[in-house]
């Protein structure tokens, strides 16, 4: 029994020995083989990026042509829907401001603060009111503030439109924070000293604009030019409305323009 349990050690030894050269080998196989594909797998992985930085980079050259080519053709046709966009305010006869529309101070405890408008400036197409108006600043309690409105959209005429304000004239077209002082008086001096400074900008802007306007009315106003604004119209309609063929304005348009066909 004892002889056959001491065969049995050198057995057990022999085939762990085995065992130790079956995964020693193995594993060494294993270590050349992950070698081996391991730098496969670069080399593909460095062609691969190779070839996709090449396709990249002929993507971006072939887009960046075309988008040149699309910039020269958007600048004629944003020029032309410029034109379009001041035959729409003219039909649809958007051509007054309201020289009384209201101006209201923020609210405070349930009340409106109290203004006061020191200013008018009244153009053909804009309006523009300078108020010193309260508000609930410790310190500084009174605001020095722009506010006006005109005829054009903001495609046509972006002025200054500033929110916080503690004037509101609903949907005002200008907002504009001047300058905020403990007392009304020194603004209004200020107002009085330079208003050129802010003013002057808003009006060099206002009456380029004003200038184009007129000059559509002057020239832009044929045959051709109303039946591609209904066209440019009826597509508007069409590609930013649902069921627009059921409005009234759609109807209308599509009457016109069939008449003059």
């Amino acid at each position: 029994m004892i002889t056959k349990y001491k065969n049995h050690l050198v057995k057990e030894a022999h085939l762990y020995a085995e065992i130790k050269a079956i995964e020693d080998k193995a594993s060494e196989q294993m270590r050349k083989k992950d070698s081996f594909y391991y730098d496969r797998i670069r080399k593909l992985d460095d062609e691969k990026y190779e070839q996709l930085h090449k396709i990249e980079l002929e993507k971006t050259k072939k887009v960046n042509l075309l988008k040149d080519d699309i910039k020269l053709l958007s600048d004629h046709i944003n020029k032309v829907e410029r034109i379009l966009k001041f035959i729409d305010i003219y039909r649809n006869k958007n051509t007054v401001v309201d020289p009384d529309f209201k101006v209201e101070g923020q609210y405070h405890y349930g009340e409106r603060m109290p203004l006061e408008i020191i200013d008018v400036i009244q153009k053909e197409y804009l309006c523009l009111k300078i108020v010193v108006a309260e508000n609930r600043k410790p310190k500084n309690k009174y605001s020095l503030c722009v506010v006006g409105k005109h005829i054009f959209n903001d495609d046509l005429l972006r002025l200054p439109k500033s929110y916080g304000l503690p004037i509101s004239a609903f949907c005002e077209d200008v907002a504009m924070l001047i300058k905020e002082a403990p007392d009304s008086a020194p603004l209004k001096k200020y107002y009085e000293a330079s208003k050129h400074k802010f003013i002057d900008d808003l009006l060099l802007q206002y009456e380029a604009v004003e200038q184009e306007y007129n000059a559509v009315q002057t020239n832009f106003l044929t045959d051709e030019w109303i039946t591609l604004y209904l066209e440019w119209k009826l597509k508007y309609y069409e590609e930013h409305y649902s069921r627009y063929t059921e409005t009234e304005e759609y109807q209308q348009l599509k009457a016109e323009l069939n008449s003059r066909k």
